[in-house]
């Protein structure tokens, strides 16, 4: 995986040179650029993506929470003019909650007025949270269950895709809320547009079905589903604003919603054929930072939050179910770092 972040690197690099020789525009008088073309920040990160399961017409039916077995990963962040590249190694994690293979990998293209993130998240290995809370911890208990986790080393989970935003006012600038390349000087906020697409999927062997035994009553359509694979494309209005205090201090967030049309094909143990289907859904997207954006030294608070549902209907007797799939992606980010040229 290393050999990636170097290749990517050297992308940075030539990117520079050839940055370095177009004419310096004129930036509005909100909006202050800082000189330095390279940066280096110690990050700490816990990212994680989550699969719930829940049905939204019985309200006897549990909910399932997979999650991946993560307390967090620290690492470093590196800028250079508008391009940013980070790589993290995963912090010890706590055996009771099984083994979680990770990979995270993000690639972020930041200007005032447009931005481009690419991400993939892979995880191998995923448990089930706290099922005494959903109502279903009877049965486990029968079965000589101990405590209040199931773990689940077969499920895999990927999470790949991209988003690109537009601000529609020149006098805010998400760069400096977030990636803090360039300094916003006053309160501003502005309209946003983004635009997305990414693939999810969720698979385990064969027979381990992601329903379990107690709830597969309650989930008729989808009770022996083991493979499960998404294609989203996602049109989200919203708005961002930042709040300028001390000339150096911001608290920033943007929120956008919007619909995402999805397809997806999924794999039942009783049927061999690939199941393949359309599904209009909502997504959403929030971030807050807090951050301190000075000349040589800067540092940031960043808090995230979005979600895919996927649906399925379902009219089989004796219950009519609408069940719902919903991704999460969430993380949790802290940083502080140096100019250096």
């Amino acid at each position: 995986m290393f050999k990636y972040y170097i290749t990517l690197f050297l992308v940075f690099l030539i990117a520079l040179k050839i940055n370095a020789q177009k004419k310096t525009k004129k930036l509005p008088e909100n909006i202050e650029a800082i000189e330095s073309k390279f940066s280096f920040a110690p990050i700490y990160v816990n990212e994680y993506s989550y699969l719930l399961i829940k049905s939204r017409q019985n309200d006897q039916a549990g909910q399932m929470k997979y999650k991946p077995n993560i307390i967090g990963s620290i690492g470093g962040k590196i800028s250079i003019k508008n391009f940013t590249i980070s790589y993290v190694r995963s912090l010890p994690q706590p055996e009771e909650f099984g083994k979680t293979e990770s990979r995270n990998l993000v690639f972020n293209f930041q200007k005032r007025l447009f931005g481009m993130q690419f991400y993939w998240t892979q995880y191998k290995g995923l448990y089930l949270d706290t099922l005494d809370r959903y109502g279903i911890f009877d049965d486990f208990h029968k079965q000589g269950v101990d405590d209040a986790y199931i773990i689940r080393p077969d499920v895999k989970f990927n999470n790949i895709g991209f988003e690109t935003h537009f601000t529609m006012t020149k006098s805010f600038s998400i760069n400096a809320a977030f990636e803090q390349t360039e300094r916003q000087k006053k309160t501003a906020g502005s309209f946003l547009m983004l635009f997305g697409a990414n693939y999810m999927g969720v698979k385990n062997d064969k027979g381990n079905s992601l329903i379990l035994e107690s709830e597969k009553e309650f989930f008729p359509r989808t009770k022996d589903m083991y493979n499960l694979s998404t294609l989203s494309v996602k049109f989200a209005p919203g708005i961002g604003y930042s709040l300028i205090f001390k000339r150096y201090f911001s608290l920033s967030f943007i929120a956008v919603g919007g619909l995402s049309a999805q397809f997806k094909w999924y794999d039942l143990e009783a049927n061999t054929r690939t199941r393949f289907g359309p599904w209009l859904s909502v997504y959403y997207l929030a971030k807050l930072a807090l951050g301190y954006n000075g000349k040589i030294f800067f540092a940031n608070i960043i808090y995230s939050n979005s979600q895919d549902i996927i649906g399925f209907r379902s009219s089989y007797t004796p219950y009519n179910c609408t069940t719902n799939y919903k991704f999460f992606r969430e993380f949790f980010k802290v940083t502080a770092g140096f100019r250096i040229l």
